[in-house]
């Protein structure tokens, strides 16, 4: 068959791919550029076979500029669809210091691709750095991409970060990006210098919102490098107001990375406070998630308390709950959050169930730490009904935390003995082991006895029918039970759990000696 270009195109309509293969080797440089469109317009559809890299490869080399970066446009196209050989790597690599700025980005993007796959020659380092000072943008940002890509794999040079260095302000926004990537891959080989944040904090009031992002990552990779990036905290901290939440984001994991490495300033919670009282309610919630966050990174200051209450009071649901998670992320870490007390009091009443579980678990924290109010119990006592058993769960362990620090009373007792028959096993838990508390502390009523025999001692909890029984020692020894008692522990004679079988054969015991 003739081949020509009307040929061409039948032979693609066909998806021929063994007669394209052929006229990629024409003598006919129209045909030549015709046929590597035809692959790569093939490739676009998932339409390709191995056998089209030796001519591509060759088509490398051909005369007609056309014909070259159509071929490395075609490589770059097959390796991304899992087709490729070790082969393509030279010609490509020679094909850097072509004249032609559309067989140049072509060619690098194709040695990316190359390498992302594992396939890569260490030669293309030198030859790339020099493109990054091409006056095409696409140049610029493909030979980047390539040096990136080549980092990630391991193989790069020191010589990189000297050309980086003049596109990091380079006029096309995807070059910087492209540079803060690369320079990002860089450090992660541990090829950094002195000048990385400098340029860096440059980058961060950049125009575009993708590479001040970017900026705020690579000085966190840094950091994670133990390089001394304090000078980048004001910077970020002005970030954290960024109009992108994203670059928020990003500014605010920086930090907190920062203040894991010992790097931090009182100014960035003194930002995020100032955020709460902010208009914008995106900007509240994310100052409000941000403490919560740096708290648990070890970065946590009094002063954040008296903004994270007013929060708890705003009409927005999700900032209560930021807010009130924040109190507790606080409280965990030993901040005194007393002066939020009666915040939290109101949250307790929360409608939002999540508002009112953090809430009760920072008044919990409270608590444990000899800090609480008889209106706090109130409110706790209330949760006991709530129809959430998460809510209920939390309520009676923070209850139960107040009675260790013997603050309780009959009001409590009653309260707790009717959440003895709560469905929720974990409720039944923190119940039965609170009227331990109240019990030791003198505050009975006979009618517990019944409810630990009935909801207790017979239930498939291990952990509740110990702590029943621990329980019961110290009503026993106050000479409270009842004379089903010991046909509910005769029961417990045969429990999987050793301890538990103990625990009831001396509770029997008890009690005969009692008689």
């Amino acid at each position: 068959m003739v081949i020509d270009i009307p040929n061409v195109k039948k032979l693609k309509e066909r998806e021929d791919i063994s007669g394209i293969n052929q006229a990629l080797r024409d003598p006919d440089r129209y045909i030549r550029k015709e046929a590597t469109e035809a692959v790569c317009d093939l490739a676009d559809k998932g339409i390709y076979e191995e056998s089209s890299i030796e001519p591509l490869n060759q088509s490398l080399e051909d005369e007609d500029e056309d014909v070259r970066w159509n071929a490395a446009e075609a490589l770059y196209k097959l390796a991304e669809n899992e087709v490729y050989d070790p082969s393509s790597v030279d010609p490509l690599i020679e094909l850097l210091d072509d004249n032609n700025e559309y067989v140049l980005w072509n060619s690098a993007r194709a040695l990316r691709a190359l390498a992302e796959k594992g396939v890569y020659d260490s030669r293309a380092i030198e030859r790339l750095n020099r493109l990054l000072e091409n006056k095409d943008e696409y140049v610029r940002w493909n030979s980047a991409r390539a040096l990136e890509e080549l980092a990630e794999q391991g193989v790069c040079d020191p010589s990189t970060l000297d050309q980086l260095w003049g596109i990091l302000d380079d006029p096309d926004e995807d070059v910087r990006n492209a540079a803060v990537y690369t320079l990002r891959s860089l450090a992660k080989q541990e090829i950094m210098d002195d000048r990385s944040v400098d340029e860096l904090v440059d980058l961060l009031d950049d125009t575009d919102s993708d590479v001040r992002w970017n900026a705020a990552k690579a000085i966190e990779d840094l950091a994670e490098r133990d390089i001394d990036v304090s000078s980048t905290i004001e910077p970020l901290n002005e970030l954290l107001r960024d109009v992108d939440k994203g670059v928020r984001e990003a500014a605010a994991s920086t930090l907190k990375t920062l203040s894991t490495h010992g790097i931090y300033s009182k100014a960035t919670i003194d930002s995020l406070n100032e955020m709460l009282e902010d208009s914008d309610i995106d900007l509240q919630l994310f100052a409000a998630e941000k403490l919560g966050e740096l708290s648990e990174s070890g970065l946590m200051y009094k002063s954040s308390i008296e903004p994270l209450s007013s929060a708890l009071q705003s009409s927005e649901e999700q900032l209560r709950q930021k807010s009130a998670d924040a109190l507790l992320s606080l409280s965990q870490k030993g901040i005194e959050v007393s002066s939020a007390t009666e915040s939290l009091n109101k949250a307790l009443q929360d409608d939002n169930d999540d508002v009112k579980m953090s809430a009760a678990m920072t008044v919990k924290k409270l608590a444990a730490r000899g800090i609480y109010t008889g209106q706090s119990l109130d409110h706790l006592q209330k949760l006991l009904d709530d129809p959430n058993h998460r809510v209920r769960e939390k309520a009676i362990e923070a209850i139960e935390t107040f009675t260790i620090e013997n603050a309780g009373d009959e009001s409590v007792l009653e309260a707790v003995m009717d959440t003895l028959s709560d469905q929720n096993t974990n409720v039944r838990i923190s119940a039965v082991s609170t009227l331990k508390h109240l019990a030791e502390q003198g505050i009975t009523d006979d009618r517990a006895i019944d409810l630990i025999n009935e909801n207790c001692l017979d239930a498939e909890d291990e952990d509740l029918r110990e702590r029943a029984t621990l329980t019961l020692y110290v009503l026993v020894e106050q000479g409270i039970y009842q004379k089903d008692t010991i046909d509910y522990l005769e029961g417990l004679k045969d429990d999987p759990d050793k301890g538990v079988r103990r625990k009831a054969t001396r509770l029997i015991n008890m009690i005969e000696n009692q008689r």
